[in-house]
């Protein structure tokens, strides 16, 4: 299933359906499936059953509609590769170990919530903030274990102390207005501290569509930046001056950046683009000299974007080419992709633990290079896996 392919979940006239143990009906979507959305028309869907998508090793991203009242115990557990969610206005309660073992990095829990269950997000170690936006709901046990989040929560709510699960817990440090329909960010509170920096897609209930002129500018502590789908304007002088910024992420509904948005940020290497070409306005990297990738799939790209060198992300391995396989007890395969892009190749022998660990980098110089693993494949086999340097 394509990344851009939606999973349709509805029965028409039925006012109230429990979905539950889908992981063993549906393991080929499990296995295959990228997105995963939940129709609301008529409430087709109010609750996600106990164990519903357990295990689903192919899903990236969920959106949970208005409909959905209620998440199950253990319904997206050890779905490692789940990296995004989106929680819906109406979800009450959430179940035990209902996001334990993901690959979440950042969630947004709505108003609606009144009960979150025991180890919920246990063993997410990518998940480093958790942003609630009503009351502190009864504490758990152990929500956070093994992971090094933090809590955030909206001025105006109420019970919250310094901690929340063990982790510290603070007002949210975004500056921000509202017109009624969406959220611009227009300044940080607090300074960060080699901190990365995850962009919530909503705040109070309302998407954040736009990063104001000088939002995080000289913020020197600041070294990743995230941007959710919700974003669409990244304006003038946003991010100038964060000297330790290296790499950006940008969501695929950004249309436009402002002149000067990330100048001056002179360790930034990498910028990834989710979405199409947006519009650049003026020298957006003035002072920095990035390496931009691109996906398959997206329009109005060429060899440079804002003076930048760009390049297509497309590295691929055929297991039907001679090199791939085993010879003499290490693993290896050729990787095929846009001459002169660079990767990392990563290894891991436990999904579960989410222990990838870097093997090498390689520059695709002339379109295709090979690799042999190090190390002698181990009994248990391995997983392989690049990503951007």
């Amino acid at each position: 299933m394509k990344a851009t392919e939606i999973l349709r979940l509805g029965v028409n006239g039925r006012k109230r359906l429990c979905l539950t143990y889908w992981f063993s009906l549906f393991l080929p979507f499990c296995l295959q499936a990228q997105l995963l959305y939940f129709v609301t028309n008529d409430n087709a869907i109010t609750i996600v059953g106990d164990f519903a998508f357990y295990h689903c090793s192919g899903l990236t991203s969920v959106i949970l509609g208005s409909g959905v009242t209620s998440v199950g115990n253990s319904a997206f557990s050890a779905c490692t590769r789940l990296e995004s969610v989106t929680i819906g206005r109406r979800v009450a309660s959430i179940g035990d170990n209902a996001f334990s073992f993901t690959g979440l990095t950042s969630v947004v829990i709505p108003k609606s919530l009144t009960s979150l269950g025991d180890f919920a997000f246990d063993y997410s170690t990518r998940l480093t903030n958790v942003l609630f936006e009503g009351n502190r709901p009864p504490e758990p046990r152990a929500p956070f274990q093994q992971v090094e989040a933090t809590v955030y929560f909206l001025p105006n709510t109420v019970g919250w102390g310094a901690t929340f699960g063990n982790r510290p817990a603070r007002l949210i440090p975004f500056v921000y207005t509202s017109d009624g329909h969406g959220i611009t960010i227009t300044g940080y509170r607090d300074p960060f501290i080699g901190n990365p920096l995850n962009i919530p897609d909503t705040i109070d209930g309302l998407p954040v569509g736009a990063i104001g002129t000088g939002a995080f500018s000289n913020q020197l502590g600041l070294t990743r930046v995230t941007f959710p789908d919700s974003v669409t304007n990244i304006r003038s002088t946003a991010f100038q001056g964060c000297t330790s910024l290296t790499n950006v992420s940008i969501g695929k509904n950004v249309a436009g950046i402002g002149d000067l948005a990330f100048a001056d940020c002179s360790s930034l290497t990498l910028v990834t683009f989710e979405g199409n070409r947006p519009l650049e306005v003026g020298s957006i990297f003035s002072g920095a000299s990035p390496v931009v990738y691109f996906l398959p799939g997206t329009t109005g790209w060429g060899a440079t974007y804002a003076g930048r060198s760009a390049f297509l992300w497309n590295p691929s391995v055929s297991p039907f080419d001679r090199g791939f396989g085993l010879n003499n007890g290490k693993f290896g395969f050729n990787i095929t992709g846009t001459p002169g892009l660079s990767l990392v190749i990563e290894r891991s022998t436990n999904l579960a633990q989410l222990n990838w660990k870097p093997v090498r980098r390689i520059t695709l110089v002339v379109g295709i290079s090979s690799f042999v693993d190090p190390v002698a494949l181990p009994n248990e086999g391995a997983f392989y896996r690049f990503r951007t340097p």
